[in-house]
């Protein structure tokens, strides 16, 4: 298992990004969290099968279909 954290960065507040977050998150049998900052950002942390995480990052970098993702930042945890 593996674990890492996440920012995602562009317009991904209002856009229902958080919920197609956690429906990406359960497609890919990962638990963690998600939420809002005040920075208009996306956070969040993720724990799955390396190839599940790998998945869930590919999601990350497109989002919810209003979304505009310009930026990703992961580390491992």
């Amino acid at each position: 298992m593996i674990c890492i954290s996440f920012t995602v960065f562009g317009k991904v507040q209002g856009v229902f990004f958080r919920k197609y977050t956690e429906k990406a998150a359960k497609q890919n049998e990962i638990v963690g969290w998600v939420m809002n900052t005040n920075e208009k950002t996306v956070i969040g942390e993720a724990c799955g099968t390396a190839e599940n995480i790998e998945k869930f990052k590919q999601f990350l970098s497109i989002g919810s279909p209003k979304a505009k993702v310009q930026k990703v930042e992961c580390r491992v945890l």
